[in-house]
């Protein structure tokens, strides 16, 4: 015969007491009333209704909670008091639309989870026994006080959490900017000539749909983690952190056949400084931030541009009409300025080309431009959407005054229908991102791709929106 044979059951009909009897009965004596942050009892269930998969007992139970809640005083819960009800089943199952049998396992998941103490009377019944008069003498029943110490472990359950779900939507947020970045890439490559058929295009638009693939998978990660136990919870992180290094990954070989593409078609635009030149060398600038226009090519060292007026046997007879007239070497400076491209920047940047126009009064075209140039007019852009003087000093000191200026450009060539909230918002949102994480070249290189098949907006206008 089995062991558990003989073990002594309770006599039919009295009700078999657990471990969450013995804990509820704990937390019952030391009942002192609502917590101070509470003024009813119905808010005892908002945390046990967020805890999701935490919940000790079964979602469907808090309804029968709730009716029970119903039938307390105020007085009960106030220091002194005992919140004992006592409704029998075929009442609570009349009044909630459930059967006798639901309601019965409702409140045995109750007891298990400590929510609520049975106090059993004489005739094992769990109602107050009452004299002659009517008056409670004893009293029996549904002992709710126990609940405040289950609200209590259910808030703290909140908390972790609700700083866990803020940790994870911070995590996917980053995932959602490298995927963004990736895009960017693809756009500026596409902005910058290459066609679909080069091996670089075809990489590109394979990592921008694996970035898509991941940010997919983790957003559904963090959809699926309030719902899931801790061994689950556990694997998530893991996961997730193995697809932000894979993102990183594949955003920067994406941003590294990016910078190829466009250094390449800068390659084939830029100027010569002089015809009589051998070569031109240009270094990189003090500032990372100040690459501008061949920040897709990075730090350009050396880089060796043969003038084709030489290759055609000297003169100005080859020369192309596009080029700088001959400078004298009497006029030229001491130490020219970085090279850099503004006739390229003017072109996919309208607001650029417009705030430039106004700034120097149509005096010079946008060729002339240099990088003081760029830093007035990304700061006239930044007054004209409404950024405060703080805003744009924290930024710069954050993101250098190039990189500052073109996220201005970013905010004011940015259509409106791409736009959630306002163009000042979008900026100041720019603006709290990381460095490695804001690459507003990009951005104009992949608005101007896409500015083609929409119908012309005037930059100024486009301030206003």
């Amino acid at each position: 015969m089995p062991e558990s044979s003989f073990v002594r059951k309770p006599p039919p009909g009295r009700a078999r007491f657990g471990a969450g009897d013995y804990r509820a009965a704990a937390a019952a004596a030391s009942f002192g009333g609502l917590p101070a942050s509470l003024s009813h009892p119905k808010q005892l269930l908002e945390p046990l209704r967020a805890a999701g998969r935490h919940l000790p007992f079964p979602r469907c139970a808090l309804d029968t909670l709730a009716f029970l809640l119903d039938h307390t005083r105020l007085e009960d819960w106030r220091p002194g008091g005992r919140p004992v009800v006592w409704p029998g089943n075929a009442r609570i199952a009349q009044a909630t639309g459930l059967s006798i049998a639901t309601v019965n396992r409702h409140l045995a998941w109750l007891r298990a989870a400590s929510a609520l103490k049975l106090e059993i009377g004489p005739g094992n019944r769990r109602q107050p026994v009452r004299d002659s008069t009517g008056r409670i003498v004893e009293l029996y029943g549904l002992d709710l006080s126990p609940l405040v110490d289950l609200h209590r472990r259910m808030v703290e359950v909140a908390r972790h959490q609700a700083e866990r779900g803020r940790a994870l939507r911070s995590i996917v947020a980053g995932i959602r900017c490298r995927a963004d970045l990736t895009h960017q890439h693809e756009d500026a490559a596409s902005a910058a000539g290459a066609g679909p058929d080069e091996p670089e295009c075809f990489e590109l638009a394979a990592n921008a749909r694996h970035a898509d693939a991941l940010i997919a998978e983790a957003r559904t990660i963090m959809r699926r983690d309030a719902r899931v136990d801790e061994e689950e919870q556990s694997e998530h992180l893991g996961r997730l952190a193995a697809i932000d290094t894979e993102i990183r990954m594949v955003e920067t070989r994406s941003r590294a056949l990016a910078e190829a593409i466009v250094s390449k078609a800068l390659d084939e635009k830029t100027i010569c400084a002089h015809p009589s030149n051998e070569t031109h060398n240009t270094t990189s600038l003090d500032h990372p931030q100040d690459g501008i226009l061949y920040g897709y090519a990075g730090d350009v060292a050396s880089r060796s541009v043969v003038n084709s007026t030489r290759e055609k046997g000297g003169g100005n007879d080859g020369a192309s009409p596009d080029l700088f007239p001959f400078v004298p070497e009497s006029q030229k400076p001491a130490m020219p300025p970085p090279r850099w491209n503004g006739r390229l920047l003017a072109s996919v940047s309208p607001t650029f080309a417009s705030l430039f126009a106004q700034y120097r009064t149509g005096k010079s075209g946008p060729e002339s431009a240099d990088l003081d140039d760029l830093r007035i007019v990304g700061r006239i852009a930044a007054l004209r959407l409404g950024l405060s003087d703080v805003s744009w000093s924290r930024a710069v000191d954050r993101h250098g005054e190039v990189r500052a200026a073109l996220c201005a450009l970013v905010a004011g060539d940015r259509p409106a229908h791409e736009i959630r909230t306002s163009r000042a918002q979008m900026l100041a949102g720019m603006y709290l991102k990381r460095s490695e994480d804001l690459n507003p070249l990009a951005s104009l290189f992949g608005m101007a791709g896409r500015r083609s098949a929409e119908p012309a907006v005037d930059a100024g206008q486009r301030l206003l929106c």
